[in-house]
């Protein structure tokens, strides 16, 4: 894979990646050895796969994030989860709050966010199995299988041991 631009047009100029508009940030490439998974409109590569051993690298020429910084935006959310899991699915998931994962031997640490009013959102983790959950800063137990209260425009560190 060759990068031969990374240019930022702003609102100026406007691509497709099946048939959904892009703005903003694009990325020109060339694939050697990627495979490309779908085009522009314009019909250069837009997002490419790589793989070597048991791994892989998806690069997607767009600002895929920026659609989806928001809770909204379904078919932006599905077409990246589509173009990076593949037929994986995610090892955690929690609808209603934006959620990230430190692993570490003993004990996972999920970082959530609520971008907007108090509510209780269900957490997911198929892929591990904990024995325990714990508010970091508060010390509040956590029930597993429960859904997680969250404050307004607020967020929580909870530590799950395996």
């Amino acid at each position: 894979m060759t990068l031969d631009d990374n240019q930022f047009s702003g609102f100026n100029r406007s691509l497709e990646v099946d048939g959904m508009p892009f703005t903003g940030s694009f990325v020109h490439m060339t694939p050697t050895a990627a495979r490309v998974l779908a085009a522009f409109s314009n019909g250069k590569p837009a997002i490419t796969e790589a793989k070597l051993g048991k791994g892989t690298a998806v690069l997607i020429g767009y600002a895929a994030s920026a659609t989806c910084t928001r809770p909204g935006s379904p078919r932006a959310e599905q077409q990246l989860l589509m173009y990076t899991l593949g037929g994986l699915s995610a090892p955690y998931s929690c609808a209603g709050a934006m959620v990230y994962r430190l692993a570490a031997p003993g004990a996972d640490h999920y970082f959530f966010i609520n971008d907007g009013p108090a509510a209780s959102v269900p957490f997911q983790a198929p892929a591990f199995r904990y024995r325990s959950a714990t508010d970091v800063l508060t010390g509040e137990k956590i029930l597993l299988q429960q859904a997680i209260p969250l404050a307004a425009y607020d967020g929580r560190w909870i530590r799950f041991e395996k």
